[in-house]
């Protein structure tokens, strides 16, 4: 097992913080109005994120598998990811009377 670098995880968790600070005065608050400080973060630390996550899951495999290792690393990604990504959007799509669009490209998503 490769050893954790502290800093790397403090950098991590500031950057998570970020993100939901953002999220919160985009999608709940609905405050469109920016300082200083929320442009800062949102320049600096947003980005920071994804590259921090990127490097976290950076995983080195077997040169002479690595075809089996990156199906295998699909499979995962997909049993975690999109699997309840649809199953949840199925749900919300029963509960607001099968509307698929809604889930797609609701407005509250601002064109993502």
């Amino acid at each position: 097992m490769k050893e954790r670098l502290l800093y790397i995880d403090v950098l991590r968790g500031i950057a998570i913080l970020t993100v939901v600070y953002s999220h919160i005065l985009l999608f709940c608050v609905g405050y469109s109005e920016t300082s200083f400080v929320t442009d800062l973060l949102r320049k600096y630390f947003l980005n920071g994120f994804f590259f921090l996550s990127g490097f976290m899951a950076y995983k080195s495999s077997p040169s002479s598998l690595n075809f089996i290792w990156f199906f295998r690393g699909l499979w995962k990604k997909v049993k975690q990811l999109l699997i309840p990504t649809l199953v949840s959007g199925g749900v919300y799509c029963v509960y607001y009377a099968g509307n698929p669009y809604a889930f797609l490209a609701d407005g509250a998503k601002g064109g993502y």
